[in-house]
């Protein structure tokens, strides 16, 4: 099957890439949130500055609104778009390779195997192959710009939990 579907196709990687590139910004608009945070607390409340607190609090809204759209739309929409569109893709190439099998070949197959490649198969493949290749590259830079956000906020702190790591990876072994 693996012969069947190219994802290496200049359209597919493109497909591919724009989700992983989506949810990167979706990851970097998330970790906004602790940066706000942070600002919010030790400039805006530790000066009583109310009228500034009213303002970064109205634009936490704003952002968290404009925040949880884009997640829907850009990640999770796409998150099911692009699968599907693969699996359509997929469909239509094992179509057109059972109707160009001769008449009287056509009885050596086995037709459940058949409508099983065509059913559940194509879009499992599709599905497995994009959330795989988006879900590795994804969770590494989840991880990169979670570190660079943390040494922002704290630098201290984010060498104490790069040293506790290794330790977490030991334990669940």
């Amino acid at each position: 099957m693996k012969k069947i579907l190219e994802f290496r196709e200049k359209k597919n990687l493109v497909k591919i890439i724009e989700l992983i590139l989506f949810s990167f910004i979706g990851i970097c608009l998330y970790y906004v949130l602790p940066l706000f945070t942070k600002y919010l607390i030790d400039d805006i409340i530790s000066t009583n500055s109310i009228k500034g607190l009213k303002i970064w609090l109205f634009l936490g809204l704003g952002f968290s609104v404009f925040l949880h759209i884009y997640i829907f739309y850009f990640l999770k929409y796409q998150w099911d778009k692009i699968p599907l569109y693969f699996s359509v893709k997929l469909k239509k190439i094992i179509l057109k390779k059972i109707f160009k099998i001769k008449k009287y070949n056509y009885k050596n197959f086995d037709k459940g195997q058949l409508l099983n490649y065509l059913i559940s198969d194509s879009g499992t493949y599709a599905n497995v192959m994009i959330t795989y290749l988006g879900t590795l590259t994804i969770g590494i830079l989840r991880v990169i710009t979670g570190y660079i956000i943390l040494f922002i906020i704290n630098p201290i702190l984010s060498l104490i939990s790069a040293i506790f790591i290794p330790l977490y990876v030991f334990s669940m072994e």
